[in-house]
């Protein structure tokens, strides 16, 4: 009476005592078999949580670092070709993109009134001389003032002048190439009436061809005149040519340098205007090849992508891009050796443990055992979990 009235009074005695007889039956009842098929159910989960992940085996190379300008063909010299006379187009010697030579006549201009000149200078030089000498023969005798004998000296010089001025204004006439070069604008017909510096034509020199493009200021240190590059034309030319300047101010606005790469152009098949990519090699660096899909950014928007260590554990290493190529870019800031994953990066994130699937035969024969092994694993679990299954249903 006395156990029970004290039970009846303190209930939490009888809770107590319910909880550690099913404690003592929950630890007295779990069999070896229970704890085993837990560790599985477990294990299986872990293997499902795995990223399926493609990753190749790649090896660096040894490559030449290139820094990438931008720029457009232009002339080594370009001349605008002005009347240096007054007169009527006569004739035309040359079409417009004919390559030309230089003093080689272009354009010839009417020169009957400028003859006509030319034979009025020479008779009035002709009376100078005269005049002239006699008023030395009455100079010699006193019979003339040295004033006067100073007059006739201006005169002939004078005449002399004219009949320069003359010959010049015929040879004016005759508009000559200065360079050898390229024709490459007529702004003249046949029969037009010229003034002195109208606009007649145009000539570029086109070799060398000069190909102009800015260079950041962290890399103007890394190219010296003379340096060899390569000039890839939009139209998919490609020529070698040399560094023949480099500004020595930067540009106020972009914080770029001005620098001119030369080709030799004699043949004169490279179009001038065209858009072109200049191509500058400078150190040789260890860089992986590979696709750009298989990049990735970080958090802070860097470049970079994303490997596995031999725990297949996800790194995310950031990279520098060397240079970039139809089939692919090249990449410095990596391993001699890395396994980088191609496939699949987007859904796994840094310190994540992946399953990786090696797709490139330089995968080494460790690895392949070890995916092998995992494989194997998977397979295992997957029949025994169909077993167990199996069995509880026939139950």
């Amino acid at each position: 009476m006395e156990i029970t009235n004290t039970l009846n009074k303190k209930p939490w005695i009888i809770a107590i005592g319910v909880v550690a007889v099913l404690a003592g039956w929950m630890m007295t009842g779990s069999s070896p078999d229970m704890k085993e098929n837990a560790d599985e159910s477990k294990n299986k989960l872990e293997n499902k949580a795995l990223t399926k992940v493609r990753v190749e085996r790649r090896e660096a190379s040894l490559i030449t670092s290139v820094i990438e300008l931008h720029g457009r063909t232009e002339a080594d010299r370009r001349a605008r070709l002005r009347s240096e006379t007054s007169g009527r187009v006569e004739s035309i010697l040359v079409k417009r993109g004919e390559a030309v030579k230089k003093s080689q006549l272009l354009i010839k201009l009417a020169v009957k009134d400028k003859k006509l000149r030319l034979q009025k200078a020479n008779a009035t030089l002709n009376q100078r001389q005269l005049e002239y000498r006699a008023a030395r023969k009455l100079g010699k005798r006193g019979l003339t003032a040295q004033t006067k004998l100073a007059e006739n000296e201006a005169n002939l010089e004078l005449a002399k002048a004219e009949v320069e001025q003359a010959e010049l204004d015929i040879a004016y006439t005759e508009i000559r190439a200065p360079f050898d070069g390229i024709f490459n604008e007529r702004f003249v017909e046949v029969g037009d009436l010229l003034s002195i510096d109208s606009k007649v034509g145009e000539i570029l020199d086109v070799n060398p061809v000069v190909v102009r493009g800015d260079i950041p200021e962290l890399e103007v240190a890394n190219v010296a005149l003379g340096q060899i590059g390569v000039a890839r034309l939009i139209i998919g030319n490609s020529y070698e040519g040399k560094v023949r300047y480099i500004s020595a101010a930067s540009d106020d606005a972009t914080h770029t340098f001005k620098v001119e790469l030369a080709i030799d152009n004699p043949e004169q098949k490279i179009p001038v205007g065209i858009s072109a990519t200049i191509e500058l090699q400078t150190s040789k660096v260890l860089a992986h090849k590979i696709s750009p899909a298989a990049l990735s950014l970080s958090k802070n928007g860097g470049l970079g992508v994303k490997v596995i260590d031999e725990h297949n554990v996800v790194h995310f290493k950031a990279v520098e891009m060397v240079r970039s190529e139809k089939d692919g870019v090249w990449l410095s800031g990596l391993n001699n050796q890395e396994n980088i994953i191609t496939v699949g990066q987007g859904f796994v994130d840094d310190g994540d443990h992946v399953e990786p699937n090696f797709v490139n035969s330089e995968v080494k024969a460790s690895d392949k055992v070890k995916t092998d092994k995992l494989q194997s694993e998977d397979l295992r679990t997957s029949v025994k979990s169909t077993d167990t299954s199996g069995a509880t249903s026939h139950e």
